[in-house]
């Protein structure tokens, strides 16, 4: 579903994280993030499936699922290092598959 809202802005060229997205509320932010243009990394703890999934339906492309666990903060600032190099999508530690 396109929001079709006359002053979007638009995002692309830029990268969303968006942590639980696998589901709910933060799915749908996933989605809007998408529609405007954004490459998302769709962030799990466990739902890795669902996660793919989500990463997998989102309008446009370059969207990935990310392993996040919000306790470690180790895992959190790779996923930073990797967007911030934008090399997010070349990562296969990030992935589960």
């Amino acid at each position: 579903m396109t929001v079709p809202h006359a002053h979007t802005p638009t995002m692309a060229g830029k990268v969303a994280v968006v942590a639980g997205a696998s589901g709910g509320i933060e799915s749908a932010c996933a989605r809007l993030l998408a529609e405007t243009g954004c490459k998302v990394v769709v962030g799990c703890n466990g739902r890795a499936v669902e996660a793919k999934h989500v990463a997998d339906t989102l309008p446009g492309t370059g969207h990935r699922a990310a392993f996040m666990p919000m306790q470690d903060t180790a895992v959190l600032r790779e996923v930073a290092r990797m967007v911030a190099r934008r090399r997010w999508w070349r990562s296969r530690r990030l992935a589960r598959r």
